[in-house]
């Protein structure tokens, strides 16, 4: 990001006015950009305290009128940046909510019924295949290293 912004000041506005105060609040400014793209843990809130914020927020709107950034990401900040602290919090908080995996729900066990022993009657020998079908694959488990028919680990007590 920073070899960008030496180019831009290299071939648009030159060396005297890259290197001044200026050019220094136009590189704060650049580098804030990409802060604005993450709105979760304390970043919002440290983002909003910087002395640059506004000018920063302001290029950001800017880059949402031409389409560069989402126009819901420009609302949420103007929205954040005005709010008072708990309703920041609550903002926080739906970003959390809204950007957290869903939780993998565990499996159940399930008592097999009585028509699912009846089924199970009828079915063919495990390892017989029907007309057409592909046999189907066994999955063996793999035995620890250096573990005996014993399970004593191979070990040879004396």
């Amino acid at each position: 990001m920073q070899e960008a912004i030496d180019e831009v000041f290299d071939a648009r506005i030159g060396d005297v006015s890259g290197r001044g105060k200026l050019g220094a609040d136009m590189r704060e400014i650049w580098m804030m950009q990409p802060r604005f793209e993450k709105r979760t843990g304390s970043g919002p809130m440290t983002l909003v305290m910087q002395a640059r914020f506004r000018a920063g927020f302001d290029f950001m709107r800017l880059r949402a009128d031409i389409g560069e950034v989402e126009e819901d990401l420009a609302d949420w900040w103007q929205t954040f940046s005005l709010a008072d602290d708990l309703a920041r919090e609550d903002m926080l908080q739906q970003v959390r909510l809204q950007t957290q995996r869903p939780q993998r729900v565990p499996r159940t066990v399930r008592v097999p019924s009585a028509t699912d022993v009846a089924a199970d009657a009828s079915a063919p020998e495990e390892g017989a295949v029907a007309e057409g079908d592909a046999p189907r694959k066994r999955r063996r488990r793999r035995r620890k290293p250096g573990a005996g028919a014993d399970g004593a680990g191979g070990a040879v007590e004396g």
